[in-house]
């Protein structure tokens, strides 16, 4: 075919050869978004809690540590990090009254349950509420012979423990008891515990 046809095919002829329309294109790019968000949203609804799960009980865990810097030992409920009276009664030091080395609050004002000594969670889940958990002896890569300190989460929706466990973990077994992990959680029905390590002494 000859230069001069080319350049004189009727715009009808040119039309045919050509790819998508751009009304084509606009379609598959809306269809293609709205899937994208459709997915993100159910993926990131448990891991944007579980998140914040991890980083709530993270908080808890370092001003802990702080208030031990202290004090000379760990609080054994959140409010001890609240209040100095609080860490006068939950202590593991055997102090009693106001401790006269408490510099804080260690942490910002908090929600609490009905006890007033525990952190209430409500923005992960209704009912979610984050304690210390009692002390427990160390056992695999992690160390033997010593301590590990945790703050407990109960009442967390499986999804959301399943989720916390493979953000902190890289996996989401469960029942590790901190043997080469520094997370464990439990599944229930509905519901289970998810707890995380923030010390571990020997």
């Amino acid at each position: 075919m000859r230069l001069s046809k080319i350049l004189t095919a009727s715009p009808a002829s040119r039309s045919q050869q050509s790819g998508f329309t751009l009304v084509e294109i606009l379609i598959a790019l809306a269809l293609i978004t709205l899937l994208a968000v459709g997915i993100s949203l159910s993926f990131d609804g448990s891991r944007s809690r579980a998140e914040a799960l991890i980083s709530n009980m993270s908080e808890l865990g370092a001003a802990n540590v702080r208030l031990k810097n202290d004090m000379g030992c760990y609080v054994s409920h959140p409010v001890g990090l609240e209040t100095a009276t609080g860490a006068g009664s939950y202590n593991y030091c055997g102090i009693t009254g106001t401790p006269t080395t408490w510099n804080g609050p260690y942490v910002g004002a908090f929600a609490t349950d009905t006890t007033q000594t525990l952190v209430e969670l409500d923005k992960v889940a209704q009912g979610v509420t984050i304690d210390f958990s009692q002390p427990t002896g160390v056992s695999g890569p992690y160390g033997t012979g010593g301590t590990n300190y945790a703050v407990f989460a109960d009442k967390v929706p499986n999804d959301i423990v399943t989720q916390a466990l493979q953000e902190c973990n890289g996996n989401s077994n469960v029942g590790t008891n901190f043997s080469g992990a520094k997370c464990d959680g439990t599944l229930g029905t509905g519901t289970g515990t998810f707890t995380l390590m923030y010390d571990q002494t020997r």
